[in-house]
């Protein structure tokens, strides 16, 4: 079983990142726009489209959410003892937290959903990465913007200029009016955004491989292993846990589990780079890593929960 989970559901994602990263060993791609490609374009069209035409109910959602700020706010609290344990300077204690607290359930977690649940997987995990986005481009890039980060930009503005959450916020304003239906019947709006929707899981696995490509190539050893294995090992444990605390069915239960079994975000290593004036070594490291060994890590967690 475990061999036919690795096979079906992480060597298809293994292999799309795999030609991510030949492509920019051979041709060097521009990663920041690639990036931007994401965060600016694809991941917002998906959460609006997934949000709109989702059928979960509202208090579903209101508990998948609950469930991933706990998860979030449980690893940073595990990152930060310990980085304090590690007795790590500060820049690389925030770097620490983020690679700890901020899990992959967009190019990675997605891809994951719809090959090992592709009924309500993805719909499930729509709901993961908004509240994930909500999370990572609020308290994320405060987190990151640091003391001496980006002086020209205001925090507060960096947070708010996230296209993310003016996504989520339309899809919400949309179901709440109850307009779901009537935006999915202008052909020459939705289809588009359908299309990049849809586009999101390649180009996202593609942007992954060349994030691999661009990592530096630290030992595995010290914090950098300690924060490798919070994220791959204590997450799904702490997880186990707190589905049980959120009384959530069974199914959505391992949706849930094997989506905290995602490697560290790609967009924290983002983030420090970009806002920060963390260690963005460290996170991207930690990015590399957890992505290559998360594959045998996902199939293990699929696998005992099935």
């Amino acid at each position: 079983m475990l061999l036919s989970i690795f096979s079906t559901v992480c060597l298809p994602i293994v292999l799309t990142a795999g030609a991510g990263w030949s492509l920019d060993r051979l041709f060097r791609l521009d990663l920041r726009t690639l990036v931007k490609l994401n965060i600016q374009l694809l991941i917002p069209a998906f959460l609006f489209v997934r949000l709109v035409s989702s059928e979960l109910q509202f208090s579903a959602g209101i508990q998948i959410a609950g469930f991933t700020l706990a998860m979030i706010a449980a690893l940073a609290i595990a990152g930060w003892l310990f980085s304090r344990l590690f007795g790590l300077p500060p820049a690389q204690r925030k770097s620490f937290q983020l690679a700890t607290a901020f899990y992959n359930c967009g190019n990675f977690g997605i891809p994951v959903m719809m090959l090992a649940f592709p009924g309500t997987g993805p719909v499930i995990q729509a709901f993961v990465l908004m509240t994930m986005n909500l999370t990572t481009f609020t308290a994320g890039v405060l987190l990151a913007h640091g003391e001496s980060g980006n002086a020209a930009t205001p925090k507060w503005r960096t947070v708010l200029s996230q296209p993310s959450l003016s996504a989520i916020a339309a899809a919400l304003l949309v179901k709440s009016l109850g307009l779901a239906a009537a935006v999915q019947s202008v052909v020459a709006i939705w289809k588009p955004l359908s299309f990049f929707a849809d586009g999101l899981v390649p180009i996202a696995l593609l942007t992954l491989g060349v994030q691999l490509s661009h990592a530096p190539a630290l030992p595995l050893r010290g914090p950098l292993l300690a924060a490798v294995l919070t994220k791959l090992c204590m997450a799904p444990a702490l997880a186990a846990l707190l589905v049980a605390l959120f009384s959530v069915p069974a199914e959505t239960a391992a949706i849930l589990i094997v989506g905290t079994a995602a490697p560290t975000a790609v967009n924290t290593a983002l983030l420090v780079h970009e806002y920060g004036d963390g260690d963005s070594s460290f996170v991207s490291a930690a990015v590399f890593y957890s992505t290559v060994l998360s594959a045998a890590t996902v199939a293990v967690v699929l696998s005992l929960l099935r």
